[in-house]
């Protein structure tokens, strides 16, 4: 029983498709998988090598972790040791492997990691660099005499031309992202070359000066690097994951990175959405001191709603709201509780807290022993959510995202994030899948234990270590792992393993097959780009015998854009990607479970509709989804025995917006839009952006008196960017509530927002992030996800449209 995997282009009026990834995936990789998927690890490494993932790091003591599919960490080796001339007989041992990386080239494998040892005999705080020929060890130092580089968090990154670079964190401006080319050899071949460090003002740099964490993967021609930033304790509970483009290895900048973060602590999402009670449930704004044992808040307003306590504590903080006794515990919270309604009363309300006695903590240096709390109150919110569902489940209050691995699902076409992330003070090892929308690297999570459960990776719809055993199709991805001799020969064509590259050793070959387009890597380094193949034969052979297949994995489907487009009728392609006029054009092998995105552009105007077949049997049974540009909506239609029934959902939605640092400094802040974008309301927080640089010389209630701003839209001349000048921006404004202030006006397209501060004396910044009702945008991704069944339709990165497939379905 298979569903026709089919694109649709039902455009009235000229688009352009950007970008087109489809692949087909087996039917058991319907199944979910639950995060954290492997407890107690922190900064560690992951490496996908002949079909099984290794994974080291803090607390792995030298070892590795062993998995087939990412969710199931239950295979341990012992694979290094920690003992040098230079680290023997001081506290460093193998409790100091931190942040591994690993890679493989040449027959060796290369094992990098930092020590992060600060001890009173010696400081150890450095790279180290260990090979062996088997990735199970054990690993051996190349010079036992002296560490690799200065200082931590490395990464080994092999560009498409075979060049390698390091990146690496030096403590220069705080921890600040270097990087540095390297020979063939791995010995270094230039200097260090600084990348950014984090910046002032923004999210980045919410406590400390800190980037690191660095990870680079390039596709579809783009860098892309994954970095921390803000200190990584769960005191602090501000580390974030960001993400920098750039053209070159060496060329990331702080003009490439995103405005935001891509991954951030779960309770962000509450509090862009959700009122603060304990701040602004009364008329005004309510400055809180965590460090006081009772606060008092009050509520202009009766409470009915869902009501969820953001309690975040460290030593055993008991608590009590208006009486009613908070579930703690006795050593660490960091959690989000639902709260009865009936606890909050209109007016005066009250949080108590019991705090631990003081204890005598212990000297790390040569002054004497002090005496101190042991507790502390780390954040604190009371959310109410009204009727709406909260946007994390309960219990699930995950924060400090951080030590980002990049690596390719087991089926070779998914992208995985591998990270940490803190539950409480405990830090554990999660996972979520990683997309590009309209270019831009998102990721769908951080998710918890409670967490509507994801799919897992997709499985390979074959593996082993046969080609004899393949049904190879017309489109598709081989993986092969092994000395394969000379090379492979695909369709016709002979793919040669380079005269740079060591016969006799093993490789990692990557070949997609498009269609009659042909490209493929060895080990990383690309042999091959979207090479036209003449004849129509899907043959793939060996050239000579193979000495020794250690993994062959194949999946069917096929990842196009720009000009790697082929298989499509009526269609012609540029660099631009696909054009279509009119019609409908078809292309896949028949799935059942599948996945298939597409970006399309329509900068020309607002009308027409695009879309895609999210199943099709044949012209009477099908489901269909599309853009309306002229309602801006998603449109399900679903066709059963030739009867449509047709559903809708609006695109507009409220997104948290960051300023462009490229354009913004404390006079005159802009937000940019990655594309033309329809917007009709801007949402301003009341709370001055740097209400906390008077809390340092102020009390409490004057710097709230001075950070609390009724209309903060009144202290801007705000302007919209139509082409390139800038337009008045003529608005009304709106009652809002306590916490946010709204303005609305007709849509206007643009591609950029500015706000100049009217008073010219003014140099604060006062607003950062905000938030804007976007209605419509030119380039919009649709995802589908089928497994079985059920068919779930994206909008970017959002859930717009879930469908039961009926339609009848071919044998």
């Amino acid at each position: 029983m298979k569903t026709q995997l089919t694109t649709s282009g039902v455009r009235r009026k000229a688009g352009c498709l950007l970008l087109l990834v489809l692949f087909a995936v087996s039917p058991c990789s319907a199944q979910t998988y639950v995060n954290p998927v492997l407890q107690g690890v922190a900064d560690a490494g992951v490496i996908k090598y002949a079909g099984k993932y290794y994974l080291g790091g803090v607390a792995t003591m030298g070892d590795f972790f062993v998995s087939s599919d990412l969710t199931h960490w239950d295979n341990r080796i012992h694979v290094y040791d920690f003992d040098t001339d230079y680290n023997r007989g001081t506290g460093a041992k193998n409790n100091q492997v931190h942040s591994d990386d690993i890679v493989y080239a040449g027959g060796l494998f290369h094992l990098f990691y930092s020590a992060n040892y600060w001890g009173r005999d010696r400081h150890i705080v450095h790279i180290i660099h260990a090979t062996s020929p088997n990735i199970e060890g054990p690993f051996y130092e190349d010079r036992d005499d002296q560490w690799f580089e200065n200082r931590i968090d490395p990464q080994l990154f092999r560009d498409e031309d075979g060049r390698l670079y390091l990146y690496m964190v030096k403590f220069t401006d705080g921890n600040t992202i270097w990087a540095r080319p390297l020979n063939a050899d791995f010995t270094f071949a230039g200097d260090a070359v600084q990348q950014f460090s984090s910046q002032p003002g923004t999210w980045e740099t919410m406590d400390n000066r800190v980037a690191e964490g660095p990870f680079v993967i390039r596709y579809h021609g783009r860098y892309y690097m994954m970095y921390n930033a803000n200190h990584t304790a769960a005191e602090y509970g501000n580390y974030r994951l960001g993400v920098c483009e750039a053209d070159s290895p060496l060329g990331f900048n702080p003009g490439g990175k995103y405005a935001y973060p891509v991954v951030s602590p779960q309770t962000d999402l509450m509090e862009d959405s959700y009122i603060d009670l304990i701040r602004f449930g009364g008329k005004g704004y309510n400055a809180v001191d965590l460090e006081k044992d009772t606060i008092h808040f009050t509520v202009s307003r009766p409470v009915s709603g869902k009501l969820y306590l953001k309690f975040a504590q460290r030593g055993g903080i008991k608590a009590w709201l208006n009486g009613h006794q908070i579930n703690t515990n006795e050593r660490a919270d960091y959690k989000l509780t639902a709260i009865e309604a009936s606890w909050v009363v209109k007016g005066d309300n009250t949080i108590v807290f019991d705090r631990p006695e003081s204890r005598v903590i212990p000297s790390q240096s040569t002054e004497p022993n002090r005496s101190r709390r042991s507790s502390r109150l780390v954040a604190l919110a009371l959310y109410d959510l009204g009727t709406a569902t909260p946007p994390l489940a309960e219990g699930d209050m995950l924060l400090t995202p951080g030590q980002p691995n990049i690596v390719r699902g087991p089926n070779g076409w998914e992208w995985w994030l591998v990270y940490m992330a803190n539950q409480g003070f405990r830090r554990d090892q999660y996972i979520d899948r990683i997309h590009f929308v309209n270019d831009r690297l998102t990721v769908s999570g951080i998710t918890g234990h409670n967490t509507q459960q994801p799919y897992a990776p997709a499985k390979p719809q074959y593996s082993g270590t046969s080609l004899e055993d393949i049904s190879f199709a017309d489109s598709y991805l081989l993986e092969v792992t092994g000395v394969v001799g000379k090379g492979l020969r695909v369709a016709g064509h002979d793919l040669l393993l380079p005269s740079t590259m060591k016969g006799d050793v093993a490789h990692e070959w990557r070949i997609e097959k498009n269609h009659q387009l042909l490209t493929a890597w060895v080990d990383g380094m690309k042999i091959a780009d979207g090479v036209s193949i003449s004849t129509t034969s899907n043959e793939t052979t060996w050239i000579g015998s193979p000495a020794k297949v250690d993994y062959i994995s194949y999946n069917e489907g096929f990842d196009e854009y720009g000009s790697h487009f082929s298989g499509w009728q009526g269609f012609t392609a540029d660099d631009q990607g696909l054009r279509l006029t009119q019609g409908e054009s078809f292309k896949g092998n028949a799935a059942t479970d599948y996945e298939l995105s597409v970006c399309f552009s329509n900068s020309t105007s607002a009308s027409g509709a695009y879309g895609v077949y999210a199943a099709y049997t044949d012209a009477k049974n099908y489901v269909r989804v599309f853009i309306d540009a002229s309602t801006q909506q998603l449109v399900t239609e679903q066709c059963v025995k030739g009867k449509v029934r047709r559903t809708t959902a609006p695109l507009a939605y409220d997104e948290t917006h960051y300023p462009d640092i490229k354009y913004t400094d404390s006079y005159d802040k802009q937000y940019r839009f990655d594309t033309d974008t329809w917007i009709s309301a801007i949402h301003f927080p009341r709370l001055d952006a740097d209400n906390d640089t008077y809390a340092r010389s102020l009390s409490l209630s004057e710097a709230a008196e001075r950070a609390y701003n009724e209309d903060m839209a009144g202290n801007f001349d705000i302007s919209w960017l139509e082409g390139d000048t800038w337009r008045p921006l003529s608005y009304n404004k709106e009652a809002g509530n306590n916490a946010w202030q709204t303005i609305t006006f007709p849509q206007v397209k643009t591609r950029g927002i500015r706000f100049i501060n009217s008073d010219p004396q003014q140099g604060r910044r006062l607003i950062y992030k905000l938030k804007t009702t976007r209605a419509f945008e030119s380039d919009m991704q649709l995802r589908v996800e089928k497994r079985g069944a059920d068919i779930n339709v994206f909008v970017g990165n959002r859930l717009l449209s879930t469908v039961k497939e009926k339609t009848a379905v071919p044998t």
